[in-house]
């Protein structure tokens, strides 16, 4: 899973700059249709090259009753909720971020387009250096305390960004600098918390990824009403965003994922 988000960390880094700079030279509407041609190409690929991997297919998985019990018997799961609450919390301060940032950037602070670019291209940088920190941790530490430490990150980001606009400091690099750290802690809790969602469900992986991904997507929403009614003309609306996102991911990742981090068929079979 690592692996698989540093390669979505590299298609960001690509896609930030390339995206203001056709904005900035050509208009926003070449920005959207490099994204059409973008997905189409996409499409193209799965449809042309993707093979099915099920051995066995369940000619009942999709019947409603059959959905029904899947979903509750994966909701009841106190890993998938642990891990599932982590990935959204941190997911939350990625979309706090890149829904608030370009307003924040370009109509508050005053950079260009292109610059902007560049400021997503650092930050997306730093998410990639996140995913290759996850890999450096796992063998050597476990899920659950490379998920600690990360949160260790995450909250510090978010603390020293939100301290820092509220003690009046609003620039480029009293939002970045933090928001590196909270990066790199991303970096770390989506690999490990969409895999740890997913573990306790080899027969059902593909609907615990699903119902992982709503939840993430449940909180966008709600974060994306809220920045709507709240973006003010100043930096503060993003930072005390972040900042509020990083300390339930802290919350989190020290209480719950410790308790639950590991599934129970997986904790019985040590000694």
């Amino acid at each position: 899973m690592s692996k698989g988000l540093s390669g979505l960390g590299v298609l960001a880094c690509i896609s930030a700059p390339l995206g203001g700079l056709l904005s900035e030279l050509y208009g926003w509407r070449i920005a959207l249709m490099a994204l059409a041609v973008f997905g189409a190409g996409t499409l193209a690929l799965i449809a042309l090259r993707f093979e099915e991997t099920l051995q066995q297919k369940n000619p009942h998985a999709l019947r409603p009753a059959t959905l029904f019990r899947t979903w509750v018997h994966i909701f009841s799961n106190p890993t998938f909720l642990a891990f599932s609450a982590l990935s959204a919390a941190s997911y939350g301060g990625l979309f706090t971020f890149l829904a608030s940032s370009s307003f924040v950037f370009i109509k508050v602070l005053g950079l260009t387009k292109a610059q902007y670019g560049l400021v997503m291209f650092s930050m997306c940088a730093f998410y990639l250096a996140g995913t290759f920190i996850c890999r450096r941790l796992l063998p050597r530490f476990g899920v659950r305390t490379s998920v600690a430490i990360a949160a260790s990150l995450s909250l510090a980001g978010g603390t020293l960004m939100g301290v820092l606009a509220w003690a009046g400091l609003h620039n480029v690099w009293a939002i970045m600098l933090p928001y590196y750290l909270f990066m790199l802690g991303h970096g770390v809790h989506q690999p490990c918390g969409q895999s740890g969602a997913v573990g306790p469900f080899p027969k059902a992986a593909g609907a615990a990824s699903a119902m992982n991904g709503f939840l993430m997507m449940v909180v966008a929403f709600a974060m994306g009403g809220w920045l709507g009614t709240h973006m003010d003309g100043t930096v503060r609306p993003l930072t005390h965003g972040v900042w509020f996102w990083s300390v339930l991911i802290a919350a989190t990742a020290w209480t719950v994922v410790q308790k639950y981090g590991e599934p129970a068929h997986e904790a019985a079979a040590k000694p």
